[in-house]
């Protein structure tokens, strides 16, 4: 046993002091009794360091003893079964833990059947697998059931006890006799048996009969029933299946599927025997006055417009009634559009040809403007088109970069004069001082406005008004002084840097001249002027 420092003082209240101290030096008991009427409290002193341990002793001195040990004191056990033994926790030799201070119990013994686990494995009687199973002894009406169960002398066997065999045996399904066979004297038991003749006749076999001491056939003659289409005479008088016309010709399907046949009984019913072929086509697709999908109608859908043609998603066999102009209708729900329709200006293929909107008969007549001045010459090239052309292909006619295509027809006084040069068109109000670009009349020409007649106006511009006029000079004839010849510095024209067009004025400054003499001197005059053009 370890060993243990501690001091206990208690004092009683007649005044006895008890004192004991266990040290390493000795032990020594003190009892101190004196004559103190007083009451006096005793300091408890910690021992094993004030750490409690399972010993009957306070020794943390906190007012309980052993309260870290909660099973102390508890019911405890040991082993299973027959062994099982019981006790109470206390403390250990070691006095930081418990023990159950229950004593050995028996030594475990072979299992046998007796509700009792000799054992000690936990289980009871498990050696006997058939314990409680159901169970019979005897045979036939002598037969007792029971269960498998423990015997006295640790065995199990079944508890049922066999009846005593009674009388004769009878039909009935039973070992009367009990000698482990059942309706043995009734040899002919379960053989086929037949009552009646000819069409109401029978078929059974032999069973008991109810007091069980014969046998009898299990069905009784039939009864004359009304006919039925099975194969059979139901009203016994000798025909069979008269009135459903068995075997007469028939037919099943429509169209391309119907199949022949002939009439037969089914399940009571008389019905024909043809089995309709497959349709060719699970949706009509042929136009040939025939019904390929088998639906009781022919030709159903080649001509829904009703325009004489059928649709171009059908194949045309033949001369198929229902389209008699033939097929190739791109659109069979509009009878307007059909081969034979003319195409007008509404982006549909309204002749079926698979274009689309090409010689409409209400196409817009576009002539080429070979200068894109809003004027065709007399000989323009011309497109029919629905919508507008494409400026690309009246460049290709043109042979121009600046060609464009037209409504306005060149006739009358529309007529573009200069078809190659933009500035030539009816109409022109502005002035040019060049020539017009135009190889039918000639690079000589100058009618712009295309009135035909060679414009004429004043052309010079940039001259300054106030610039000297140069000295003219006299023609030796008469002494009159004319203006001087000077082509780079023209004395004359608008002041402006673009001459007026036709009509309009502006500010134009000119030199007279007057007097004789080799340098007659000449008068600037800048006022405004109207353009003139023919």
């Amino acid at each position: 046993m370890p060993h243990l420092d501690w001091l206990v003082v208690k004092t009683n209240s007649v005044g006895t002091t008890t004192s004991t101290t266990n040290g390493t030096t000795g032990n020594t008991t003190q009892n101190t009794t004196g004559n103190t009427t007083g009451n006096t409290t005793g300091e408890c002193v910690p021992s094993a360091g004030g750490v409690e341990l399972c010993d009957g002793i306070d020794n943390d001195c906190d007012g309980e003893t052993d309260e870290a040990f909660a099973e102390l004191g508890e019911s405890c056990g040991d082993g299973l079964g027959a062994c099982a033994v019981e006790g109470v926790y206390v403390c250990a030799e070691d006095q930081v833990n418990v023990e159950c201070d229950a004593p050995p119990g028996l030594a475990p013994q072979d299992e046998i059947c007796d509700g009792i686990d000799n054992d000690c494995d936990g289980e009871t009687d498990e050696d006997f697998e058939t314990l409680g199973d159901a169970c019979s002894a005897g045979e036939g009406a002598c037969a007792n059931d029971g269960v498998v169960a423990c015997t006295p002398d640790g065995t199990a066997a079944c508890n049922a006890v066999a009846g005593t065999p009674g009388g004769a045996e009878l039909c009935n399904a039973m070992d009367d006799d009990c000698d482990g066979e059942i309706d043995e004297d009734f040899e002919d038991l379960g053989d086929e048996c037949t009552v009646g003749t000819g069409t109401c006749e029978n078929t059974g076999t032999i069973v008991c009969s109810a007091d069980g001491t014969l046998t009898e056939c299990s069905v009784l003659p039939g009864m004359p029933e009304t006919e039925t289409c099975d194969g059979l005479d139901n009203d016994c008088d000798g025909a069979i299946d008269e009135g459903f016309g068995v075997g007469s010709t028939c037919s099943a399907g429509v169209g391309v599927c119907s199949r022949g046949g002939a009439i037969i009984c089914i399940q009571g019913a008389a019905v024909c025997n043809a089995v309709a072929g497959t349709p060719p086509q699970t949706i009509e697709n042929t136009c040939d006055n025939q019904d390929n999908d088998c639906d009781g109608q022919t030709d159903e859908g080649c001509n829904d417009d009703s325009d004489g043609y059928c649709d171009a998603s059908f194949t045309v066999l033949g001369a198929p009634t229902v389209c008699p102009q033939g097929g190739n209708d791109c659109n069979d729900t509009d009878p307007a559009i059909n081969p034979s329709s003319d195409e007008v200006c509404d982006n549909i293929d309204n002749d079926c040809d698979g274009d689309i909107d090409e010689d409409a008969t209400d196409a817009t007549t576009y002539y080429a403007d070979c200068d894109g001045d809003g004027f065709a010459g007399s000989n323009a090239a011309t497109t029919n088109v629905c919508g507008t052309p494409d400026n690309q292909t009246a460049e290709i006619v043109c042979a121009n970069n600046n060609s464009v295509w037209i409504t306005l027809a060149p006739g009358g006084s529309n007529i573009d004069c200069g078809p190659f040069d933009d500035r030539a068109f009816p109409g022109q109000t502005t002035g040019f001082t060049g020539l017009m670009n135009d190889p039918a009349n000639g690079t000589n020409s100058r009618d712009f406005n295309c009135n035909g007649s060679v414009d004429k106006i004043l052309t010079n511009t940039n001259v300054n008004p106030n610039a000297p006029c140069s000295p003219g000079f006299s023609l030796p004839l008469n002494n009159r002084c004319i203006p001087p010849l000077n082509l780079q510095n023209p004395e004359s024209g608008w002041t402006g840097s673009t001459s007026p067009a036709c009509g309009v004025s502006a500010q134009y400054t000119s030199c007279s001249y007057s007097g004789s003499g080799p340098n007659c001197p000449g008068t600037r005059t800048t006022t405004s002027v109207q353009q003139l053009c023919n």
